[in-house]
């Protein structure tokens, strides 16, 4: 798994395996206050990764979980993309991982 990304996880779990995000993704967010990231999100997605007749092998979805920090987050990666946080600023760090990750298609299986 990558480890020169922006902020820095605070740990890697790399699980092996990968999965394909692509403008197709489907993202759903549990919470409207993460809505603003879902949006960014798709349209990262649709920029860095465009289908060309592919679909994603994965949907993402944003969850809360108020025991994480302000800031923190984490991200699953498995049979499908969680991204996990306690506040928008902890699920915008969430999302711009994700977004690194996708860009080096396909995104690797793992939990930072």
């Amino acid at each position: 798994m990558n480890t020169a990304l922006i902020p820095a996880p605070l740990s890697i779990e790399a699980t092996g395996g990968s999965l394909y995000v692509a403008a197709s993704t489907r993202i759903e967010s549990e919470r409207e206050e993460f809505a603003f990231w879902a949006d960014w999100l798709e349209s990262e997605l649709a920029r860095l990764t465009p289908d060309a007749g592919t679909r994603a092998s994965a949907g993402v979805r944003l969850r809360h979980d108020p025991a994480l920090g302000a800031e923190a987050y984490r991200l699953d990666i498995g049979d499908e993309v969680r991204l996990t946080a306690a506040t928008p600023a902890g699920m915008g760090h969430a999302a711009h991982t994700l977004a690194q990750l996708a860009a080096a298609n396909p995104v690797p299986g793992g939990t930072a």
